[in-house]
């Protein structure tokens, strides 16, 4: 027999046992052979695979550190606007405090901290409900409303006039101010900035300006009662025959003279109201009376500019009702002679009174010059006039809606319009049903033509 090399064939001489054995031992070799191939080219594959992913994962991990790299700087960046922003809201003298939509306190700054007297640590974190109590100071109810609307209806809400905040103390100081939706680049609500002030300065400046107008108005009035008087005396010739050319100057200076008392009049009015010590006294009488009254007192104004005039009363109206006569009388009066004076000659208008659910609704209709949209959200504002009227030869204060209001204010009634320019307005009042709600003061308001 020859030598046997590995993986080779055997070569066989003779005999058949041998013959078999060797053909057996032969396939056993080929079939190592094969096997031998194929792991050979099995393991180059797989090699080829592995330096593949390898490669890939190199790729992916240097994608990855890149990634990483640029998370880290964006996180330095957002880190260092955050500080910035930090720096900018923290001094600032204005009160600033940020809540999520959870209303969670995320910031608070040094201004909100000196107001309220809770720390930054103290309140960031905490419901800012029980770190910032803000109250009507009216009947002293939670007053929360501007930064719940800013957050649902994601748009900026004004803190109400005469507003609480109660301090970590206890005690409390007169706030103002404005809260804002906080959006994400997908316009989203995420939460709202709230900035609030001090005002307790600012009310004691108003107290003394209102003190001193109501002071001036007083020593105004009698001087100008008595050029009243006195003109009216020259004017029925009392005291003596005038020439036309002084019957003519004499008209200018009483007519000057009576707009003077309607001035002084209404700046006491917005005094006693800013002080609080206007009164109110409601007794039972007749709503549909005293309406007619103001009425016949403006029927010269109305005939003068030749004004379509209406009057409509619903049958529904109660015959007696609790009200402040007087105040009625400074209500409607204000309203109709609005709707005189800002109504071209011979244009309409038009009161009407009617039961409405639980109110009854004074409503003043005209088809003068309208308020524009753009103005209609100030026309409650002291020394508001449009500007479509203050081109017009019309004489006017500015100050009667913001008395009316403020009146409706103090007895649970309410007032608000329809308006467009160049169309008309329609002003609505209700009253309660109950009637007005009483108010212990010390002066009255009075009567007159702003």
């Amino acid at each position: 027999m020859q030598k046997i090399k590995e993986y080779s064939k055997l070569e066989i001489d003779d005999g058949y046992e041998v013959s078999s054995l060797a053909n057996s031992f032969n396939s056993l070799m080929a079939g190592l052979n094969n096997t031998r191939d194929n792991t050979k080219k099995n393991f180059s594959n797989q090699t080829k695979e592995l330096f593949k992913l390898q490669k890939e994962m190199e790729r992916q991990q240097d994608a990855l550190l890149n990634v990483l790299e640029d998370v880290e700087d964006e996180k330095n960046k957002t880190e260092a606007e955050r500080d910035r922003i930090n720096t900018i809201l923290y001094s600032i003298g204005d009160a600033v405090f940020v809540v999520d939509k959870k209303l969670k306190i995320q910031m608070f700054n040094k201004a909100a901290s000196n107001i309220s007297g809770y720390s930054d640590k103290e309140a960031i974190g905490k419901f800012y409900g029980d770190i910032l109590k803000f109250l009507y100071e009216k009947d002293k109810k939670i007053n929360d409303r501007f930064i719940k609307d800013a957050i649902k209806y994601g748009k900026n809400q004004t803190l109400s006039n005469h507003t609480l905040l109660v301090r970590k103390d206890g005690s409390m100081v007169a706030v103002a101010d404005s809260s804002s939706p906080i959006k994400n680049k997908a316009g989203r609500v995420v939460g709202c900035v709230v900035t609030f002030r001090d005002v307790t300065e600012e009310r004691m400046v108003d107290r003394a300006k209102t003190e001193f107008v109501s002071l001036a108005s007083h020593q105004l009035r009698t001087p100008l009662t008595a050029i009243s008087w006195y003109g009216e005396m020259l004017l029925k010739g009392e005291v003596g025959e005038l020439s036309e050319d002084q019957k003519v100057y004499m008209d200018k200076i009483y007519g000057s003279n009576e707009r003077m008392i309607e001035l002084v009049g209404a700046l006491l009015n917005v005094s006693r109201i800013e002080l609080g010590t206007f009164m109110v006294e409601p007794k039972i009488c007749s709503l549909v009376g005293i309406v007619r009254g103001v009425v016949g007192e403006l029927k010269p104004q109305i005939a003068k500019k030749d004004i379509k005039f209406s009057i409509k009363y619903d049958s529904k109206i109660p015959k007696k009702m609790k009200l402040d006569s007087k105040l009625v009388v400074v209500i409607v009066q204000n309203l109709l002679s609005n709707a005189i004076k800002y109504t071209p000659n011979k244009g309409k208008v038009t009161l009407e009174i009617k039961k409405r659910k639980n109110n009854v609704e004074i409503v003043v209709s005209d088809s003068g010059y309208g308020i524009p949209k753009k103005q209609q959200d100030q026309i409650y504002k002291k020394l508001f006039r449009a500007d479509n009227i203050k081109v017009k030869d019309t004489e006017g204060t500015g100050l009667g809606l913001y008395i009316v209001k403020s009146i409706l204010d103090n007895t649970d009634g309410k007032i608000w319009f329809k308006s467009a320019e160049g169309k008309g307005s329609k002003f609505f009042v209700a009253i309660p049903l109950a009637g007005m709600k009483k108010k212990v003061g010390t002066k009255r308001l009075t009567w007159y033509d702003a």
